[in-house]
């Protein structure tokens, strides 16, 4: 993403050929109004319970929450810690109509002859159904807990971080990990025949960087000695990936796993379950040593491409990691999250308006609809709105629109009236990207908007 030298305000133009996409807010004008669309299951936050006012106002359609067996079971298998995962956070999410997605990882020590947190579970190789399988009964007891509230799990943490790697979570060989997958998916579909298993979260770069095959496909080589795998769906229904930093990176590596699956004649969706870019100038908690320089802006650019360019590859769903940094990190580290820890905005807002079909004449529930193809994001409601007339003035459909200039329209002169936004032409920059690697019509469309925005 380049570094962008803004003005006071400013607008992103993603032309892309991705089918309907989303309205995270309203912009302030009546040209621009609607009513509240319910969630999108494709557009979800990790750890959304941490704000929940604010992700029932984005309308995320699912949320993951970690579920850690060594908090949950501490000291024995006869604990069950209420406390780790509140109830509320989960009878919340239901009200909102927001999806939760558990991830399940952590061996607690009395489990395991290896490490806390990352060791292989005892008893990982008995009979799902004996007592002494230890991570069996777990799983068994946790989706029975938790079925119809739950039927998405995701088994354990990117377990492509080799052991003596940093930031390790797995430290069995990839035969211990076809094991671990499999006895989830067995008690899994025993105990909610609704449950749906999710391959762990990959990073992809630490087996890139260390020139190793990809871990999935290492996990589907180790799968197909086991004769019922291939009946079981490898013992996973869905691929999870995080992917940070570099937009173009959310494309191509989720075109990669899609690749990899289709040559191991599988069709599994894939799930992006993390991305982000951390800023490193947040004045309130600045990044002090960072590994990449990404700004503010940066950061709310970089989300919207990373949901486009994740759908475009074929992405079934994508979240943000976070929605917040509560709790805390120490002073000076990475912050991901899109509400810092004492509850205040990263950003006051981004405005984000599906321009992908749009009513050039009417609206907005009736009137001519055309295949336009954008998204519009920006910090600014009223430059927001300033762009989309600018582009409904270049369908030429709408006499109310074409009989005044996007600056003079009634709804603008009252928004700047009171102080909602940019007050003018040079308190805007616009911005602009083609996902779909050259499009005429769009680079014509653009100098049209340019024109009306001034």
């Amino acid at each position: 993403m380049k570094n962008v030298r803004r003005r006071n305000s400013y607008i992103y133009i993603l032309r892309s050929c991705l089918p309907l996409l989303l309205v995270v807010t309203l912009g302030v004008t009546e040209l621009s109004s609607a009513q509240s669309a319910p969630p999108d299951s494709r557009f979800g936050a990790v750890e959304a319970f941490r704000a929940p006012v604010e992700a029932a106002e984005l309308g995320l359609g699912w949320e993951r929450i970690i579920f850690f067996w060594s908090q949950l079971q501490p000291y024995s298998p006869d604990d069950w810690n209420v406390f780790h995962v509140e109830d509320g956070w989960l009878a919340d999410a239901a009200a909102h109509g927001r999806q939760v997605v558990g991830l399940i990882e952590g061996t607690p020590k009395w489990a395991t002859d290896g490490t806390l947190g990352a060791g292989v579970p005892r008893g990982l190789y008995l009979p799902i159904d004996d007592p002494s399988n230890l991570w069996a009964t777990f799983v068994r007891a946790l989706v029975r807990r938790y079925a119809g509230r739950i039927d998405h799990w995701i088994i354990w943490n990117e377990p492509d971080i080799a052991p003596g790697e940093y930031g390790m979570q797995w430290e069995g060989t990839v035969a211990d990990f076809v094991q671990l997958t499999k006895v989830a998916y067995l008690v899994a579909r025993q105990e909610n025949p609704g449950a749906v298993i999710h391959f762990a979260g990959l990073t992809y770069w630490h087996d890139v960087v260390n020139k190793r095959p990809l871990y999935l496909q290492r996990y589907i080589d180790e799968a197909r000695k086991d004769p019922d795998a291939a009946a079981n769906n490898f013992y996973f229904d869905a691929v999870s990936l995080h992917i940070y930093f570099t937009t173009d990176s959310v494309y191509d590596i989720t075109a990669q796993f899609a690749a990899l699956l289709r040559r191991n004649g599988l069709s599994q969706p894939i799930w992006i379950n993390e991305t982000n870019a951390a800023p490193y100038d947040d004045p309130l908690n600045p990044w002090t040593i960072p590994d990449w320089t990404v700004t503010l802006d940066q950061q709310a650019g970089f989300v919207v491409q990373a949901f486009a360019q994740g759908l475009a590859a074929g992405a079934q769903r994508v979240a943000v990691y976070k929605l917040s940094d509560y709790p805390g990190y120490p002073p000076g580290y990475e912050p991901y999250g899109m509400i810092r820890s004492d509850g205040s905005l990263v950003r006051d807002y981004l405005y984000v308006v599906d321009g992908l079909r749009s009513m050039v004449r009417g609206g907005p529930w009736s009137g001519d609809a055309a295949p336009t193809g954008l998204i519009l994001a920006g910090g600014d409601p009223i430059a927001t709105d300033i762009v989309a007339l600018g582009i409904l003035k270049y369908f030429g459909r709408w006499e109310m629109v074409e009989s005044k200039a996007v600056w003079e329209q009634t709804q603008i002169r009252r928004a700047i009236g009171l102080g909602l936004g940019a007050r003018g032409p040079q308190e805007v920059e616009l911005l602009a990207e083609d996902l779909t690697g050259g499009d005429r019509e769009f680079a014509r469309l653009l100098q049209a908007v340019r024109r009306h925005v001034g």
